[in-house]
């Protein structure tokens, strides 16, 4: 299913620095902003009833469009296609993504398919030559806007973008975008540039194209959770910022905006097991806020939270603390009062309640450049008596997940391939799963542990069948995944990536 390109507005904020010999306004005049686009189709949102999934089927391959088939006829639309007025009308995904540098504006580029991962997402570029629907033209301009001391030009970046139907060659819409002015002071020699426009412009080409099981954060996603009765996702960006959305109808209905970008991996947003709270860090405390009102019940503030899990009755909250802080508190979820402590003299980078909230699951953090303290590895606590109840020594944790009846713990090393399996009542490893060929980035397990998914660097996916540990599906060519997140129902898993967007996959 191919969605139809949909009609926003977005309001840009562009932040500008005073550089020597700048032009005041200059770059201003030079971009057309806040432009109204005009294309006739419907809105694409869902009418499904709330509570079903839109995800779709987990993708085979990634895109291969053949340059020698297309470049020849993509490049005559585009080069038409800034010549020509817009019409306005209806265009679809998939999409073939093309671009022309004109940073010297004598000598500009040509027009090539573009490699830049900036420019394209695999959600809406076509996969082969017989596919393509639509055309992305995008010029690429710069704008001096000062000089430095050195003599060096201070430059902002412009995107000018055409998106034309690939049958016809009509001119359907068009976008400008303008990327930030570079910094006052710059490292290093020759000239400097701000950074590019690649968020607005990747907001605006996946709420056009992309289908509804995909959802735009804005920020790389730095974590995720599905709601137990399958209505709400909810999405951290590595910049604290945070959006839930409603599935059914892909609309937004809460959001906190983003503070700061100082940590990547530990923001979490977690549902309680009633689906009636939630739990969202911010930067210095955690909101836990009503569902459905959205509004915030409990504030806790003053404190650096890492990470953080329910308890299975959804009365208590297990926090793990960063720097400065240290160890595990345990919160009353419905007072916000600190009940309980477990200390340790690192962060905690991942916390988790075993089944019947029998054990607390936490590691220790620790990086190559950390200042080391004398706790390391995995801690496992009897959770009634606060006893420690095994410790696996020197293992550094990317992710972790318990799977079965609870009382095995999967984790995913940094620098590593292979998912160790532990048993969390002895702390011994029991097996390894052998797949991938790069370095793991994250995990996750259906609820009733029976299928295992995980992630690594060069963007494959590896869904494991847990009664047998074997690989039951594959999906490859999904660059910059970040985070993952099973449905309760076991059939759609999350896949959360660093360019800032959440695809739903059907599993089944």
């Amino acid at each position: 299913m191919h969605s139809r390109i949909k009609l926003k507005c977005f309001i840009r904020i562009f932040f500008m620095f005073a550089l020597s010999s700048c032009a005041p306004g200059a770059a201003e005049q030079a971009v057309k902003q806040n432009q109204t686009v005009e294309i006739s189709a419907p809105s694409a949102t869902s009418t499904q009833p709330a509570g079903t999934s839109t995800a779709t089927p987990i993708p085979t391959e990634i895109p291969t469009v053949s340059p020698a088939t297309l470049s020849s006829q993509a490049t005559d639309l585009c080069t038409a296609a800034f010549s020509s007025s817009v019409q306005g009308g209806e265009a679809s995904a998939p999409l073939l993504t093309m671009s022309n540098n004109y940073y010297d504006e004598a000598n500009p580029g040509g027009w090539k398919l573009t490699g830049s991962s900036e420019l394209k997402h695999p959600s809406t570029e076509a996969r082969s030559a017989n596919d393509v629907q639509t055309v992305i033209c995008v010029e690429e301009h710069r704008i001096q806007v000062g000089t430095y001391d050195d003599g060096a030009g201070a430059f902002q970046v412009r995107w000018n973008v055409r998106v034309v139907r690939w049958n016809d060659g009509t001119v359907v819409a068009e976008e400008n975008f303008l990327g930030d002015e570079p910094s006052q002071m710059k490292i290093g020699g020759g000239d400097h540039y701000g950074f590019s426009p690649s968020k607005e412009y990747r907001e605006w080409l996946l709420n056009l194209f992309a289908e509804d099981s995909v959802f735009v954060q804005g920020s790389g996603v730095s974590n995720l959770a599905l709601s137990d009765d399958g209505q709400y996702l909810a999405i951290t960006g590595s910049d604290f910022s945070a959006k839930i959305w409603n599935i059914a109808s892909h609309t937004v209905v809460f959001e906190q905006p983003g503070e700061s970008n100082i940590l990547s991996s530990f923001v979490p947003a977690i549902f309680s097991p009633d689906g009636q709270q939630m739990a969202m860090v911010y930067l210095g405390g955690m909101n836990i806020v009503d569902v459905g009102k959205w509004t915030t019940a409990v504030q806790i503030t003053g404190i650096d939270i890492w990470s953080a899990d329910y308890s299975e009755d959804g009365t208590l909250l297990a926090t793990g603390l960063g720097w400065g802080y240290d160890g595990v508190r345990i919160y009353d979820a419905n007072s916000g009062e600190v009940v309980n402590t477990f200390t340790l003299d690192t962060p905690v980078n991942r916390i988790l309640f075993s089944a019947g909230d029998a054990y607390l699951i936490a590691s220790a953090y620790n990086c190559d450049t950390c200042l080391q303290g004398q706790s390391n590895g995995i801690y496992i606590w009897d959770f009634k008596t606060g006893s420690q109840a095994a410790h696996i020594e020197n293992i550094r944790v990317q992710d972790m997940v318990l799977l079965g009846n609870g009382h095995i713990l999967a984790v995913a090393v940094p620098k590593e391939n292979d998912i160790r399996l532990y048993d969390i009542l002895s702390g011994q490893q029991i097996r390894t799963l052998q797949g991938h060929e790069a370095a793991l980035k994250a995990i996750a397990a259906t609820p009733d542990g029976k299928m295992l998914a995980s992630a690594d660097e060069s963007g494959t996916i590896l869904l494991w069948n847990m009664s047998t540990g074997q690989i039951d599906q594959r999906a490859d060519g999904y660059d910059g995944i970040s985070t993952l997140a099973f449905s309760t129902d076991g059939k759609t898993l999350a896949v959360g990536s660093t360019n800032a967007t959440v695809e739903l996959w059907d599993i089944r």
